[in-house]
């Protein structure tokens, strides 16, 4: 009989053990976010529609409600919150926002971000710097019948030319570069480097190992290449 309540009570202490342990790992993945902090036209898309399909809650530029990610979180930490306070997604993109009034780079912020969230993971997406500044530069699209280039809105709105502009991206670039680098140097466990063309699929899914990625295969989603070119001058 002693050895029957013995048994029955090292069952009863498994169970216990499993259950705290399940609890535990549902409280670490409800509060496990994954931020992309590298820069636009890195495979931002690419990154969003990856997680996306891989059945992972994103968000990329606009919630489903219409809201700018950028605006949003700005909007929750001037009301005293955590950044993205009441968006229920697991990976975050394209945390950016443009308009006639200045240019937000809310990746910038991923110190900030980290304290908010400091059991997430962080992305790095990043490229050779004059690639990606050729990239923004031929970037381009029509808005209501209008075309634009990024280069031009973003010219207008730090009211410089073009060389001083692209000099304005460099320095963007080697800034935010060098301070991700340091920040992380500590915490390489929860930044992954991702330079697009040379990581792959695989390589997230070693990463963010909290999920299954059943589909590993990374998708080339919102090419500059693919859009029209309205003009390239020589030497661009």
């Amino acid at each position: 009989m002693d050895r029957e309540n013995s048994f029955f009570q090292t069952i009863d202490c498994l169970e216990q053990t499993l259950l705290i342990f399940a609890k535990s790992m549902a409280t670490t993945l409800s509060e496990m976010k994954i931020f992309q902090i590298g820069f636009s036209k890195c495979g931002t898309c690419s990154l969003f529609h990856f997680f996306k399909k891989n059945g992972i809650s994103s968000v990329h530029w606009k919630t489903e409600k219409n809201e700018n990610l950028a605006i949003r979180a700005l909007e929750n930490r001037e009301s005293d919150k955590k950044f993205f306070n009441g968006l229920d997604y697991v990976f975050y993109s394209d945390m950016v926002y443009m308009d006639e009034k200045g240019v937000i780079f809310l990746y910038e912020r991923f110190e900030e971000i980290y304290a908010d969230y400091p059991d997430s993971k962080f992305i790095f997406n990043t490229r050779n710097m004059d690639d990606w500044i050729r990239s923004e530069w031929k970037h381009c699209g029509v808005e209501d019948g209008v075309p634009w280039r990024n280069i031009d809105r973003l010219q207008k709105i730090l009211k410089l030319d073009e060389p001083l502009t692209l000099r304005f991206l460099r320095q963007h670039y080697l800034n935010h570069t060098a301070n991700v680098r340091k920040f992380f140097k500590d915490k390489t466990d929860q930044l992954l480097i991702f330079k697009l063309g040379e990581n792959t699929g695989e390589d997230i899914a070693n990463f963010v190992t909290e999920y299954d990625f059943e589909d590993k295969e990374f998708p080339h989603a919102n090419r500059t290449d693919q859009f029209f070119i309205l003009e390239k001058p020589e030497g661009k």
